[in-house]
């Protein structure tokens, strides 16, 4: 890492009332910076001077090999039924998405920067329209294994990119024997970033990202320090099904640890907890569709609410909202009504029917 010439920071406390404030980056695994310095407006509305990096990956802000800012990202169904664990993958991606299906049972959408930066993931499930609607608002191809009448229609009326496993299947698509065995062929299908990206080109789809499309983050230029009495613990109750989701703080990374049915919820990849940086939790009531005779769910996702934003033990409330379908969400600090900007990291976004749904546990 290139060493930092410092120079006098204009940002003064972000949020004193939650005990959090900003400091320069350069610690736990930070990303290398350019030497030319920025000026960025923060949270606050308060113009600062800082450095960024050179090349940074446009989900998270954090140093990349490559750029991928030109890049259109990828959105990637992946099964979250207790049997199908563990997932794959899942650590490489840039946001996660997780909300509820039919059952009580919830479904994530992985975001990767491109193709290419996509690991052996899986298993992968079928489309869901608010899922389709969410990587539709980030200009993304859509990547998903089958899906529900809703999802078929919304993918046709808006025209959206989206590969369907079911039609690559042996192709591009692929059977894990083993979890097929144990668990029922529908949660052993995985794929990679390499046969994504030739299911792309078969299909005749744009890798390039519209200039139109806005990034979904606007990423902090300084990370935010610890809260004086930081939030150790985010549990989360999706349903009686999935109650145990949990978030627990380490300290010495400054991430965020997740857990789920009562164990860690481990990428196969890596072999650990799965590790995120930013923890959202989003208001967004769901509904039962009516006259749908198996369960499924309407959330209006292209809508506004409450949420928490949570990161470096700090906590912020929040009000989300998504204009149009083509739009992504968007964020703003309650208590000063200007636009979020979050930690360099990776995301990771709890759609809740209520906000109470969630605990916060300090120390």
């Amino acid at each position: 890492m290139k060493k930092r010439i410092l120079l006098p920071v204009l940002l003064i406390a972000l949020l004193l009332s939650a005990g959090c404030s900003s400091k320069p980056d350069g610690e736990n695994g930070q990303p290398d910076v350019d030497e030319t310095p920025q000026i960025v407006t923060n949270n606050m509305g308060e113009t600062v001077t800082d450095y960024v990096p050179k090349i940074a990956d446009p989900l998270t802000g954090l140093s990349s090999d490559a750029d991928y800012s030109l890049s259109r990202p990828i959105a990637v169904m992946v099964n979250n039924y207790h049997k199908a664990m563990p997932q794959i993958g899942i650590q490489d991606a840039g946001i996660i998405y997780e909300m509820l299906a039919e059952g009580g049972i919830t479904r994530m959408l992985a975001v990767y920067s491109s193709a290419e930066s996509i690991p052996k993931i899986g298993t992968l499930r079928s489309a869901r329209h608010y899922y389709a609607d969410i990587a539709n608002g980030l200009g993304a191809v859509y990547i998903h294994f089958g899906g529900s009448p809703q999802a078929y229609s919304y993918i046709q009326q808006h025209k959206l990119d989206a590969v369907d496993g079911l039609n690559y299947d042996g192709t591009y698509f692929f059977r894990d024997a083993a979890r097929r065995k144990a668990s029922g062929s529908e949660h052993s299908a995985w794929s990679d970033g390499e046969n994504i990206a030739k299911a792309i080109v078969k299909l005749s789809f744009s890798t390039e990202k519209d200039e139109n499309d806005p990034y979904p983050f606007a990423f902090m230029p300084e990370e935010l320090q610890e809260a004086e009495v930081p939030v150790t613990e985010v549990k989360i109750n999706f349903s009686q099904y999935n109650s145990k989701s949990r978030f627990v703080y380490n300290a010495e990374t400054r991430l965020y640890e997740k857990y789920q049915y009562g164990k860690e919820h481990v990428d196969e990849n890596t072999g650990k907890a799965l590790r995120v940086k930013n923890v959202f939790i989003l208001e967004m009531p769901s509904a039962l569709i009516k006259n749908d005779s198996a369960g499924r769910l309407d959330i209006k996702t292209v809508s506004s609410g409450k949420g928490i934003y949570v990161s470096n033990g700090c906590q912020y409330d929040i009000t989300w909202s998504k204009a149009a379908a083509d739009k992504p969400f968007t964020f703003t600090l309650d208590e000063t009504g200007n636009p979020l900007a979050i930690n360099r990291g990776n995301s990771y976004i709890n759609c809740v029917d209520k906000l109470e749904n969630a605990t916060f546990i300090t120390e």
